[in-house]
């Protein structure tokens, strides 16, 4: 397709993923990446390395670009998670299946390895790579970009017809381009939370075999901080600790690592390697941040913004390469309707924000459900109920997690039907709770009149449905 040079800046995991969609509809597309390439051995200590847990819409997105490519990363480099493992500080655990079915699972992998295949994969199919690119410049009115090449920072121009931001949160397009004009008014917002993180890498046992059982998430949740596990492919693990940053400071001691084990995750410390190897691995990274960003328009002129750069989230849905995986084929959707990559980036963002923002809210709520609720008695009853309600009447309840990870519902509809089922799930419960107290209440009282035993279901209802909106969804 003459004339509709696009550039993709970033070669992380979404960038290839747009860059070959758009490749398949006949765009001329180049990707620039300010890392050295990721996958000469010398540089794979720059980047993330969390572990990433591919689920329907990032699946989705992958057939999008080759069925084949898609079956072959299930097959080769995943690992099946259909549940996850919660440890009590006793060792004793127990089972908390994400679903119904067999396609109600996640598939974990890690970060690196995935975005090597699709490096690779861009490649194969033409499309090149400008590796230790730092963008300087970015004209999103012109399609003027300036690039600062190699360890010498040669400067490097070049003119395109459109530009698509896939460099993560910290976006050199959202910055140097959006929020630099003053024609896109761009509102923007960050949020770090709180708590950092640490991974402990855990290798496979003497035998070659997982030293955690496989097919489940393992959770240590503790009200205020949490461990959790994700297998890998090569029968490791790798662990995360998540807890408040004032937390980490206090570990300042390969004693106080120990003791804090010892006391809060006793059964991890011989599967880890040992109190020597906890250490170690604690040691060997930094603690880091997490950020929740919100910015609109995510489309101006001759630029769009997709995945992280438009959306940041922490990582506690598992939905961030999802959510931007899915990006790209909605994208899509509407070049594929309009014909014009500029009409359907104006589409794109002015239709997609509310489930962006959706996402970005859920996945902090879903941090409160992973180390509180999930000690919650009454939040594992109401989980169960939920489950076989799903089971029964699968057109009528869908649980939050299915939607968001088993289904492509938008997300802003997700927290729609979410509000709406448990309201009438809790209405459901009241009415239980008081059909009992209407059976004791006639026990007791049988001369009474009968607006007497039914007087508390109707006050309770009113002062249910006249309590506030936050009250009840805290969390929406």
């Amino acid at each position: 397709m003459p004339g509709n040079r696009v550039a993709v800046i970033g070669g992380g995991l979404v960038g290839p993923v747009i860059a070959m969609l758009l490749k398949k509809r006949g765009f001329e597309v180049e990707i620039y990446e300010k890392r050295k390439d990721p996958r000469i051995r010398a540089n794979q200590s720059e980047g993330r390395s969390f572990d990433l847990a591919l689920s329907k819409r990032g699946l989705d997105a992958l057939q999008a670009v080759d069925e084949e490519l898609k079956e072959k990363i299930l097959r080769e480099h995943t690992v099946r998670v259909d549940s996850r493992l919660i440890h009590d500080k006793k060792g004793t655990t127990r089972v908390w299946k994400y679903g119904n079915g067999e396609d109600a699972c996640l598939h974990s992998m890690q970060r690196k390895q995935l975005n090597e295949i699709i490096l690779n994969e861009a490649e194969a199919r033409g499309i090149k790579i400008h590796f230790h690119h730092l963008l300087s410049k970015c004209d999103i009115h012109k399609g003027d970009l300036e690039f600062e090449v190699g360890d010498t920072k040669v400067k490097t121009k070049t003119k395109v017809d459109f530009i698509i931001g896939c460099d993560g949160a910290h976006s050199a397009v959202r910055m140097k381009g959006f929020m630099l004009s003053k024609k896109t008014h761009m509102n923007y917002q960050q949020y770090y939370i709180t708590h950092g993180y640490r991974e402990i890498q855990v290798p496979a046992d003497v035998d070659g075999n997982f030293a955690f059982e496989e097919q489940h998430l393992h959770l240590w949740p503790r009200n205020n901080f949490m461990l959790m596990g994700l297998p890998n492919p090569d029968k490791s693990f790798t662990m995360t600790l998540f807890m408040p940053f004032e937390m980490f400071d206090e570990l300042n001691s390969n004693n106080k690592v120990i003791k804090f084990f010892q006391t809060n995750f006793p059964d991890a410390i011989d599967k880890i390697g040992g109190e020597h190897q906890l250490v170690r691995e604690y040691d060997n990274t930094e603690t880091g941040s997490m950020i929740s960003i919100k910015c609109h328009p995510y489309h101006a002129e001759k630029a769009l913004l997709l995945g992280d750069a438009a959306h940041a989230m922490v990582p506690f849905y598992g939905q961030g390469v999802n959510a931007g995986f899915e990006d790209c084929i909605i994208f899509c959707d509407y070049l594929d309707e309009t014909g014009d990559i500029v009409e359907a980036a104006k589409q794109y963002s002015a239709k997609h924000r509310k489930n962006a923002e959706a996402i970005v809210d859920l996945s902090l709520y879903n941090y409160d459900e992973m180390r509180e609720f999930m000690n919650n008695t009454s939040f594992q009853i109401k989980g169960f109920i939920g489950k076989k309600l799903h089971k029964l009447f699968p057109a009528a309840y869908t649980p939050l997690y299915t939607m968001v990870a088993f289904s492509r519902l938008p997300y802003s509809k997700v927290v729609q039907k979410h509000i709406k089922q448990e309201k009438l799930f809790t209405f459901l419960l009241l009415l239980i709770v008081l059909l009992f107290l209407y059976i004791f209440m006639a026990m007791l009282f049988p001369s009474q009149m009968i607006y007497l035993h039914t007087a508390p279901l109707f006050i309770i209802a009113y002062m249910y449905f006249k309590l506030p909106y936050e009250w009840k969804y805290r969390h929406f």
